[in-house]
């Protein structure tokens, strides 16, 4: 074999790797992607003074309790009228939700043995003596 023939079967061969990486690329799921990233990454700096609202003074407390698998939300005092949970799904954004809870000065206890099994994230959101807090829990269902 001549050195001019290893060259024309490589370039076919990294051509056939090119195209069949482009194929495979079209069948690849972009459902976890934002469609208004550049909406919320201009909104960033509000979600970053809600984190930090929450982290210097919290208005309520969200613990997991993994043994009997619940979401308990407390607040810590009565200032908190509406909370906003949003449920994310990493592995399958088709499972993600919205929740509104009032909480009224008492503790809420959610069961979550109804959702389906593994790692969710969750987003929550409320006001107090109008001003916006946020904050963030990574949490496995079992």
């Amino acid at each position: 074999m001549k050195w001019n023939h290893g060259i024309l079967i490589f370039y076919i061969c990294f051509a056939a790797a090119l195209f069949t990486v482009l194929i495979l690329s079209f069948g690849v799921d972009h459902s976890l992607v934002d469609k208004d990233y550049y909406k919320l990454d201009l909104a960033y700096q509000s979600e970053y003074e809600e984190l930090s609202n929450h982290v210097k003074n919290p208005k309520i407390k969200i613990d997991h309790l993994s043994a009997t698998n619940d979401l308990r939300i407390s607040p810590v005092d009565d200032s908190v009228e509406e909370v906003d949970l949003f449920f994310y799904r990493p592995s399958n954004q088709s499972h993600d939700y919205h929740l509104e809870l009032a909480l009224n000065g008492q503790d809420e206890i959610m069961d979550l043995s109804s959702m389906i099994k593994g790692k969710w994230k969750l987003q929550v959101r409320y006001k107090s003596h109008d001003t916006a807090y946020r904050s963030k829990l990574d949490f496995v269902v079992l």
